[in-house]
C-alpha cells in the first residue's frame, strides 16, 4: 500500500479517499505496474529490453532506478501542489 500511496503523492494527490474510484484505480495501476516490472526482472525477461542483463545486475548496474525514474519522472513538489485543484 505504501507504493500505491507514493504513486498518488507523486501525482499530487496526498489526501486518499477510500471510497473514491479514481484513488483506488490510481493505486491499483501504480502497484500493478511496479509488480509487473519486478516479475519481468525476476523472470529475467528484462533481458529482451536490456541486452546482457540479468536479475542481479539489473539492480546492481542501476537499470532499475533509471526505469522507475523514466516511468515516474522527477517533479518538483511545488508543481504537484499547483496541479492539485
Amino acid at each position: 500500500m505504501r507504493s500505491g500511496r507514493a504513486d498518488l503523492a507523486y501525482r499530487g494527490r496526498t489526501d486518499l479517499d477510500p471510497s473514491s474510484f479514481d484513488d483506488a484505480a490510481d493505486m491499483l495501476c501504480g502497484l500493478a505496474t511496479l509488480h509487473g516490472l519486478a516479475h519481468l526482472v525476476l523472470d529475467e525477461k528484462a533481458t529482451h529490453f536490456f541486452q546482457g542483463t540479468n536479475a542481479k545486475n539489473f539492480v546492481k548496474d542501476y537499470y532499475l532506478p533509471q526505469v522507475v525514474e523514466r516511468l515516474y519522472p522527477k517533479v518538483a513538489y511545488t508543481d504537484c501542489m499547483e496541479n492539485r485543484s
